[in-house]
């Protein structure tokens, strides 16, 4: 019995010692590859490039189209006669929005620009 579980353990003990062996052996030196961002990711769509691109800035100044303040009217809701076209607030001519109608002028926006629209002949 005794003899039985010696030689089991011997049995082990060598399997364990060949298994280490083989593995000290046959370790083999893989390289290393380091990332390197400066090449192509091939997990990356080359349209996120044109995300991360700076945009480039051209400065256009904004100018509001040829328009004349003829008229206001006043009542319920003032109004104001822009190239015999009557608006009020809220409107759009050519595509600049009326904000607000006063005495002295339309204010409108356009293309995110605010512009003040006075009458030809304005006495404050």
């Amino acid at each position: 019995m005794k003899k039985a579980i010696i030689e089991k353990f011997i049995i082990i003990f060598l399997l364990i010692f060949i298994v280490s062996i083989n593995k000290a052996n046959s370790s083999e030196d893989y390289p290393i590859v380091k990332y390197q961002p400066n090449k192509r990711d091939i997990f990356r769509s080359p349209f996120d490039a044109l995300d991360e691109m700076p945009a480039v800035a051209v400065k256009t100044e904004i100018v509001l189209p040829k328009m004349s303040l003829e008229g206001f009217t006043w009542g319920y809701e003032p109004r104001a006669i822009i190239n015999t076209q009557v608006v009020k607030k809220g409107d759009k001519i050519l595509g600049a929005e009326v904000l607000e109608i006063k005495k002295e002028g339309v204010i409108l926006i356009y293309q995110g620009k605010v512009f003040t629209l006075r009458p030809a002949r304005y006495w404050p």
